[in-house]
């Protein structure tokens, strides 16, 4: 999916700064809303690409789809690299990688 391929290219870039503003937001309300903001974003735009998808047939239909939502999230948000790349030394192609592959697992046909 190319916007999960796009969130993922640029998770390097941002991740410094998003982990701070995921830091900072439980003692800042301002840092929290504009962190929420831009996970609203990306939520938001995973689930036009997965309720295109869906509406074209080309999405596994056993699962719903704001769990297929969910679920992309979840594994893209800035914790999530730094779980795995900071973490647990996954080099960036590694959890790029892992990403795409949990991503085509929802597609209809697995790829």
């Amino acid at each position: 999916m190319a916007t999960v391929d796009l969130i993922v290219a640029f998770e390097p870039d941002i991740h410094g700064l998003a982990m701070s503003a995921f830091r900072m937001s439980a003692q800042d309300p301002d840092v929290r809303a504009a962190y929420e903001e831009r996970m609203q974003d990306r939520r938001s735009a995973l689930r036009s690409v997965v309720s295109l998808l869906a509406d074209r047939g080309m999405l596994d239909t056993s699962l719903p789809v704001e769990q297929v939502v969910d679920v992309l999230w979840a594994s893209t948000i800035p914790p999530a690299y730094e779980l795995f790349v900071v973490e647990r030394a996954w080099s960036h192609e590694q959890y790029r990688s892992m990403i795409q592959r949990l991503a085509g697992a929802f597609l209809r046909g697995g790829h």
